[in-house]
């Protein structure tokens, strides 16, 4: 509800319903504190893809605003490179830059050989970017040559990782969402 109710930036409607309904990534813009979740236009034409904004107020994150997305632009992928300050979105083959107060999409560029981008996480300096697919493989990118690290790709079907959705990498380890919901009773049910 609080997602639903949040203003538009720079003033207009609330978001409502048609913008909350499907969530797919999100980044963490460090130097600001403040978080940027993206909704796709998942499942019918009725649901609308959105930015959200959250700012740190009175101690947690607080949805601050909304920011209407192109028709059709589904961000399954999102990161905050510490390195230049930017936030990169992705989808499938395609990577760009995106500003929030602008509501602007940089131009498209890609990493050869990496397809189905689902998630993604630079590391602390921002000399990498960890990517997981739709093949639940992990891949690592050096970010000064837009290519992927020879020799580091991480199988993540032996872990029954079946629906790999984020990347994150915190101190040495990598943690990557699991989206599968079709797993029986029991711990990894919703991993």
């Amino acid at each position: 509800s609080v997602f639903n109710s949040a203003p538009k930036f720079g003033g207009g409607p609330v978001a409502g319903t048609a913008r909350t309904d499907d969530f797919e990534s999100f980044a963490y813009d460090r130097t600001s504190d403040q978080l940027y979740l993206f909704s796709g236009p998942c499942c019918t034409s009725s649901v609308l893809p959105t930015a959200f904004r959250l700012t740190r107020q009175s101690g947690s994150l607080q949805v601050e605003s909304y920011q209407p997305l192109a028709s059709g632009a589904n961000y399954t992928a999102s990161a905050w490179n510490p390195a230049d300050q930017k936030i990169y979105v992705g989808v499938g083959r395609q990577l760009r830059t995106y500003n929030y107060e602008t509501n602007t999409a940089g131009p498209t560029f890609q990493v050869p050989d990496l397809a189905g981008i689902l998630g993604m996480g630079f590391s602390s300096t921002g000399a990498d970017l960890f990517v997981v697919t739709s093949a639940e493989v992990l891949k690592r990118v050096d970010w000064a040559t837009k290519t992927l690290v020879p020799g580091w790709t991480f199988d993540l079907t032996p872990f029954d990782v079946r629906d790999s959705r984020g990347v994150e990498l915190i101190g040495d380890q990598l943690h990557v969402s699991d989206g599968s919901d079709s797993r029986p009773a029991g711990p990894l049910k919703y991993a």
